[in-house]
């Protein structure tokens, strides 16, 4: 990567997600007049960059994207070089991917809005035709909650076509493995077989049963030879219930058949079966329902406040996931909370010696007469209990560094008139800031279960604020029968990073 965290005319922020061959960033396009875009870059790492698979695999990526207009997915603005290393830019969608969207809160018609929305981004991609008008038969293959991404505003965006497939183009996947999300392949997809616009139409079933149901079609398993056992089986019967009745029970069902052939010819048709379903029964679907859904994840779950994206960008957040500090680096932080402690102990004195000459002058003066209080001057005891400061609450202190003594500023004091003006300024000393907690972000592919300290905090990617210190984290993942412990130290006002088994 560039020294000054640029790409062209992109400058880099934060590293959000991490895979085995490349990197996603936030990043900020520039222009003239002080334009700036906020945008998403994806970009091989170097050392992979000249491996033919690897860099075919992304071109064949750019390519589809580029053919890719429509408003329910994500754009690709731009694809660039750096040095041998190819990037793609995407546009940046502020909001939230379904799976981090809190069921209870969507209702049946942001349901049905979302698949609908869904569909027809897929059925555009799989109509989508080569200069010549003949169909290049696009297939997604990852259709999942994680890469549907529902905008502030509502709007419903498919996103990461990197494993997306061109009918007839010859396969780059290894013999013997499958490309997919288990629990969202289609049984011809997990048993490796030829896929069509049907099998993205199967994991859009899922999904929508899943919404419907309010819980997972498939059950966890340990392995990957389980999973594509599970996905020869049919899902369990939607159920009717409420205004969820046997006939949109029906659409699922066929939706997610098991034979390609049983279920819809396309996916306008399945959205052409929704939308009629819904408006038959006047149930309100709108994007302005499904952003108050949004905007109440976010209310409610601070994990989910949006980031502040300028600061990030502007900042040049580092692109390396955190470590536990060193020898070296705890030294360069006790210098740094150094600086203030002594910035603040001089203040003291200062305040000290100012404070001991006046009163030696005003008891000099007091003994020869007595002197009436300055009207202008506030009560003894008034100023002293307004200027003590509130507890802080007290926060744990990393190895990093070093407990500070708490200080406390010299009383306020009542002058008669002197040489000293009344209104000369009180000398306050700068108090040290105590000890901040740090911020823990957890972002593994595919995805991973986490618990910190025995508690869990459900799937990645997670995102939150954690007290300075040591702390046991539990990484666990199902589909890949994989269950990491590890220690990790969060340092004060620094970032702890996990992107990697």
């Amino acid at each position: 990567m560039p020294s000054d965290r640029h790409l062209g005319r992109y400058r880099l922020g934060e590293r959000i997600a991490q895979g085995s061959v490349g990197d996603v960033y936030l990043a900020q396009a520039t222009g003239a007049e002080g334009f700036r875009k906020t945008v998403v870059i994806k970009r091989i790492r170097p050392a992979l960059a000249m491996q033919p698979d690897v860099r075919g695999i992304f071109d064949a990526e750019a390519r589809i994207a580029q053919r890719l207009h429509h408003g329910n997915i994500v754009q690709i603005l731009d694809y660039g070089i750096e040095g041998d290393s190819p990037y793609l830019v995407m546009e940046y969608v502020d909001g939230l991917a379904l799976a981090r969207l809190p069921r209870p809160s969507i209702q049946l018609g942001d349901a049905l809005l979302i698949v609908e929305e869904l569909a027809s981004a897929l059925g555009y991609a799989h109509r989508l035709e080569d200069e010549r008008g003949r169909p290049l038969g696009v297939v997604h293959r990852d259709v999942t909650p994680n890469n549907i991404l529902i905008s502030r505003e509502g709007v419903v965006k498919l996103a990461d076509f990197g494993i997306a497939k061109i009918v007839g183009m010859p396969s780059r996947t290894a013999p013997g493995t499958i490309k997919g999300t288990v629990g969202y392949m289609a049984p011809e997809q997990a048993a490796g077989g030829a896929v069509d616009g049907r099998t993205d139409q199967f994991a859009a079933g899922v999904i929508l049963y899943e919404l419907l149901s309010g819980r997972t079609a498939r059950d966890d398993v340990s392995n990957l030879a389980q999973a594509c056992a599970q996905a020869m089986q049919p899902l369990p019967a939607l159920r009717p219930h409420g205004e969820i009745d046997a006939e949109l029970a029906a659409i699922v069902a066929r939706a997610t058949a098991i034979r390609p052939d049983a279920r819809y010819p396309s996916m306008e048709e399945l959205h052409g079966h929704l939308e009629s379903w819904r408006v038959r029964r006047r149930i309100r679907a709108s994007p302005l329902e499904l952003s108050r859904a949004v905007k109440r994840a976010r209310a409610q779950e601070p994990d989910l406040a949006p980031r502040r994206l300028d600061d990030a960008i502007l900042k040049g957040l580092p692109n390396a996931e955190t470590v536990p500090a060193t020898p070296r680096v705890r030294r360069r932080l006790r210098r740094l909370w150094l600086l203030p402690a002594g910035l603040a102990v001089i203040g003291l004195l200062l305040g000290t010696m100012r404070f001991l000459g006046r009163k030696h002058d005003v008891s000099a003066r007091t003994r020869s007469r007595p002197q009436p209080l300055d009207a202008a001057s506030p009560p003894p005891a008034a100023p002293r209990a307004a200027s003590a400061p509130p507890a802080a609450p007290a926060a744990p202190v990393g190895p990093a560094v070093a407990a500070q003594p708490t200080l406390s500023p010299a009383p306020p004091v009542t002058r008669p008139r002197s040489p000293v003006p009344a209104s000369s300024p009180a000398v306050k000393p700068h108090l040290p800031k105590p000890p901040e907690p740090g911020r823990l972000k957890i972002n593994l592919l595919p995805w991973a279960r986490v618990s910190l300290d025995g508690q869990p905090l459900g799937s990645t990617p997670i995102d939150l604020e954690v007290p300075a210190g040591r702390h046991q984290v539990l990484l666990e993942n199902p589909d890949l029968d994989r269950r990491e412990a590890r220690a990790v130290q969060v340092a004060p006002g620094q970032e702890t990073r996990i992107t990697s088994w």
